[in-house]
């Protein structure tokens, strides 16, 4: 299923997992907008990805007090269409460099807290997506123009291979919770979560121990373009990852376009 002339964005997605999540909507024909606050990383992302045209990289964050300012930049750009939205949960188990709440991993024991840090710390991951579906899922559902829309969330954190613990263990479950709101309340656009519980970024040795026939983060990028290819409310609701025979199931179950980044001129004769 094709993504050509459609709008994802991933947010805060210039890391490993976002890089995958960027590559698999590429590929399925979308034009792909990703946000950080890191300009360098922004450009390593474009780099990595080959500076495909279809790649709109974005200076700007989530976070409440400029989340509004970079949703007009992006509403804007796209002349008022957003078709998909993914938003993944890139804390610190999963990219070392980290992004926006990278810092949970490492941050105090939670008993060692007051009252009023703690009830800062636990929802700093939530509220950054709170913020994100609060400002964009209005916008998806007010488009009428008939396209199947999407809101995926690429979730992780139940410690084993992962190692969330802490802070970063809470603050992963309360966004199940607000995952799971959010799929019984919103209506006309598929609410989907990825939950992801395998090792990203794994050592040479593990690697040779355990082999697997493509990076799982090309695979995670393959799944989350299959899941906004499919029509509304088709691919709603959780999908586990535990195992690459989890990974190879919802591949097979959500196919999605699968090409190399095409050219101008190609992609001239597709909307021909």
């Amino acid at each position: 299923m094709s993504l050509y002339g459609q709008y994802a964005w991933v947010i805060g997605g210039a890391g490993t997992i976002g890089r995958g999540l960027c590559r698999g909507l590429l590929r399925a024909g979308a034009t792909v907008l990703v946000n950080s606050r890191n300009t360098d990383r922004l450009a390593a992302l474009s780099e990595e990805l080959g500076h495909p045209d279809r790649l709109i990289a974005l200076h700007g964050s989530m976070l409440p007090g400029s989340s509004e300012k970079l949703t007009h930049e992006v509403m804007e750009m796209t002349s008022g269409q957003l078709d998909h939205v993914v938003a993944h949960s890139g804390v610190q188990w999963w990219d070392k460099a980290g992004d926006e709440t990278s810092t949970l991993s490492s941050a105090s024991r939670v008993l060692t807290m007051s009252t009023e840090e703690f009830a800062s710390a636990a929802v700093q991951l939530p509220l950054l997506h709170f913020e994100a579906a609060r400002l964009l899922m209005p916008r998806l559902q007010g488009d009428g123009a008939g396209r199947p829309r999407s809101y995926t969330l690429v979730t992780g954190g139940t410690g084993g291979v992962s190692g969330v613990k802490g802070l970063a263990q809470i603050n992963a479950q309360a966004l199940w919770g607000l995952s799971a709101a959010l799929q019984q309340e919103v209506a006309g656009v598929t609410v989907a979560e990825v939950r992801c519980e395998m090792q990203v970024d794994r050592t040479p040795d593990e690697r040779s121990r355990s082999p697997r026939s493509s990076p799982l983060s090309h695979d995670l990028g393959s799944v989350v373009a299959g899941i906004a290819a499919n029509p509304v409310g088709a691919a709603a609701g959780l999908h586990a990852m535990t195992s690459v025979e989890d990974v190879a199931a919802l591949k097979a179950r959500f196919p999605a376009q699968d090409d190399d980044y095409p050219q101008q001129e190609q992609e001239a004769v597709a909307a021909a």
